[in-house]
């Protein structure tokens, strides 16, 4: 089989189309794809399979090609081969087709890695394989034929070549009659399929079959798809096509969506409705163009022809990717019966979501989508227009996403599971996780002003929600974030987009937060209600505001830093240490304050209280309580002290029990020391000037006196 020609000039070009109008609600939305172009030679053959890789031939050309990963390879030939064509690809990436040797064409397998060899025995000098399935059973001819592991079946006579087989081992092709009719194998006997409209001189042909048995082709002119028990349906023509036109159906998946040709048009059928895909492609107006091949995953490959500038004619072969839509009320992401996900227009079918896809939940009514096991995606928007919510709930499963989700407004992602990539939540959208639900973000979590995150447990539940956040981004906020009874596991840590937003973190009931959490100025975190008590337990900088109410506990384990405010009448506990500002600062804290374990650390850079030194200042309310705690003094900035530096390190305007055990001071240059007598009362330590002692006062008014002595006496000798 010398199908193609070689080294055809490659043009990869993407497009997302703006596409027609269907008879489905969805507004359409589609890739389209060159994968290879040729002047010299027309496409043949092309097959394609779930993973989205292309094989094909050109007239002409000696080897088959092969796109994968957005790129085309040429397939070797076999040893001894002059020339050899590509006619299928299974799941796994194994090509069959036939190679041209001296005097014969053998039929031909490509390993997934891209080994070349032969099967036999032959049964015929001009001997083909067609089709391959998932289970490596090869369908060919001629005579028609099935191989597997090195074992050749020759099907009856009767059969006169066999073109498609599924993955129970059923194959399609025609018979040697006259005229020729579509045939069924289905593993016993052989099926003739009839025609459309019976006539003496109607003939058919079949040209693929899927795993429910669904076969489709040609018959009277026409596409037909054939089920058993109805037998042959036609599928018609594209509306616009005289009737004079010839339609023919290449391709079906498990879905029931047929693709073909119709005219020069490509078209997809779908539950009544021939959709025209040229629509769809980027080729200039009057181009020629036609369907041969369809995936699981709505992924349509096919074949065009148009001219140059020149006039010279170009051939081309080109993929198409249809992205879902959901419609309607509640489903299942896997959509087993086909209601919901509406395939760039062309109605619902149950095709695959998957990695290759962008994917819209926005049915414009409240709905809910229930998460599959191993969900995948491209991309992932959820919205909810007009007031109404678009949910993706995890299910418990697990949801990847290669290029994130972005929550939009009215939508929601919601329940127990693992979200792999990142999330983005907008303006009035929501990430929801209740009671006994760990929700698992692999990527990172980013969330908009006016956005909602609400991870919540009623107070008598028996287990927490939980929300974990394990992307490099960590958790960026400006949004309003609410955890009651909850768990909140940040790796990277927590914090605000901006500065001067109304950002807020409200903790109810007893709430653990693990991560670094940061706030700028003008956010928010609130530690509410009675009972309620919220753990931090990893580093936390306060640039923004923290209020714990009445009857509230806060406890900080990691080290608390900025320049913000801690107010309320609830307990702040600062069990890691505390350190104003970001060297140096000015920290106010109001309310029960408690430092019990940990070290209060002040920096002194200069004089100037808030800006060259570290200072706290305790609000008239406060209640402070020191037990266990050091104070550890330290210079900032290669700054030291003189006699009479004062640093005003404390407002003491509240109620002050204990002291810092010990109090660490840095070394002072001699003949300095501190004075800390004003350390609980004023809040100040001032550096003095040492004073000589009398003995030592004595002991230079001696020396002082001898010398002189000894002066006198050299003065009279």
């Amino acid at each position: 089989m010398t199908h193609l020609r070689s080294c055809p000039r490659l043009i990869p070009v993407i497009i997302a189309s703006t596409l027609f109008p269907a008879a489905a609600q969805a507004a359409p939305r589609a890739d389209f794809e060159v994968l290879v172009e040729s002047t010299s030679g027309s496409i043949l053959s092309l097959d394609l399979n779930d993973r989205g890789e292309v094989v094909g031939n050109f007239s002409g050309s000696v080897q088959p090609f092969l796109w994968r990963s957005g790129s085309v390879q040429y397939l070797d030939l076999p040893s001894g081969a002059s020339a050899a064509g590509a006619s299928a690809i299974n799941n796994h990436g194994v090509v069959v087709g036939s190679a041209t040797f001296a005097g014969s064409d053998q039929p031909v397998v490509w390993s997934a890695d891209g080994t070349a060899h032969t099967i036999g025995p032959a049964v015929s000098a001009a001997y083909y394989a067609n089709d391959i399935n998932d289970n490596g059973l090869i369908a060919g001819g001629s005579p028609s034929f099935l191989w597997q592991s090195g074992s050749t079946t020759v099907l009856p006579s009767g059969f006169g070549y066999l073109k498609a087989i599924n993955n129970s081992g059923y194959a399609v092709g025609d018979d040697s009659g006259s005229p020729r009719h579509a045939v069924y194998w289905n593993g016993w006997s052989v099926v003739n399929l009839g025609t459309l409209y019976g006539s003496a001189t109607s003939e058919s042909r079949a040209y693929a079959i899927n795993d429910h048995d669904e076969v489709v082709g040609i018959s009277d002119k026409r596409a037909f798809l054939w089920r058993e028990g109805e037998g042959m349906r036609d599928l018609g023509l594209l509306p616009g096509d005289p009737s004079t036109y010839v339609s023919t159906a290449t391709s079906i998946n498990n879905a029931g969506q047929v693709v073909g040709h119709s005219g020069y048009r490509a078209f997809l059928w779908n539950d009544g409705v021939m959709s025209d895909l040229t629509a769809l492609l980027g080729f200039p107006a009057g181009a020629s163009a036609g369907a041969e091949a369809i995936n699981g995953h709505a992924q349509v490959a096919g074949e065009a022809s148009t001219s140059n500038v020149h006039g010279d004619a170009i051939h081309s072969a080109w993929l198409l990717t249809l992205h879902p839509d959901w419609e309607g009320g509640d489903g299942y992401w896997d959509d087993w019966g086909g209601e919901h996900w509406n395939w760039a227009g062309t109605g619902t079918a149950a095709a695959q979501v998957g990695e290759m896809h962008d994917v819209v939940i926005n049915p414009g009514v409240s709905a809910t989508v229930y998460g599959s096991l191993d969900g995948r995606a491209r991309s992932l928007v959820l919205g909810g227009d007009n007031g109404v919510k678009a949910s993706l709930d995890l299910g418990g499963g697990t949801t990847t996403v290669l290029e994130g989700t972005t929550v939009s407004g009215g939508g929601r992602l919601m329940g127990q599971g693992r979200h792999e990539g990142d999330v983005t939540i907008e303006r009035d959208g929501e990430l929801l996780v209740t009671q006994g639900q760990t929700m698992q973000i692999s990527g990172s979590l980013t969330q908009g002003a006016n956005s909602t995150l609400n991870v919540l447990a009623s107070s008598d539940a028996m287990y927490p929600a939980v929300l974990e956040v394990t992307g490099t981004g960590g958790f960026q906020t400006d949004g309003q974030v609410n955890l009651r009874n909850a768990h909140l596991k940040v790796e990277h840590g927590i914090r605000n987009l901006n500065a001067n937003v109304d950002s807020r973190l409200n903790l109810y009931g007893t709430v653990d937060v693990s991560g670094e959490v940061s706030l700028y100025a003008g956010n928010r975190v609130q530690v509410s209600g009675p009972g309620s008590e919220a753990l931090f337990w990893d580093p936390f900088v306060n640039n923004g505001e923290v209020v714990v109410t009445s009857g509230s506990v806060a406890t900080f384990f990691g080290l608390v830093t900025g320049n913000g405010t801690f107010t309320g009448a609830g307990t702040k506990h600062f069990a890691g240490g505390l350190n104003p500002g970001s060297s140096p600062g000015l920290l106010t804290l109001g309310g029960d304050v408690q430092f019990l374990g940990g070290d209060l650390i002040m920096e002194l850079g200069g004089t100037t209280p808030g800006t060259e030194h570290d200072k706290i200042v305790f609000t008239s309310e406060s209640t402070v309580t020191i037990d266990g705690t050091a104070l550890q003094v330290e210079w900032w900035g290669g700054f030291t002290a003189a006699a009479g530096d004062l640093f005003d390190l404390f407002d003491w305007n509240g109620v002050l029990t204990g002291s810092f055990v010990p109090v660490n001071l840095p070394s002072l240059d001699p003949g300095l020391a501190w004075d800390t007598s004003d350390l609980y009362n004023g809040g100040t330590l001032k550096v003095s000037a040492v004073p000589l002692p009398p003995s030592l006062w004595l002991a230079l008014g001696v020396f002082s006196l001898l010398g002189w002595i000894g002066w006198r006496s050299g003065a009279i000798h």
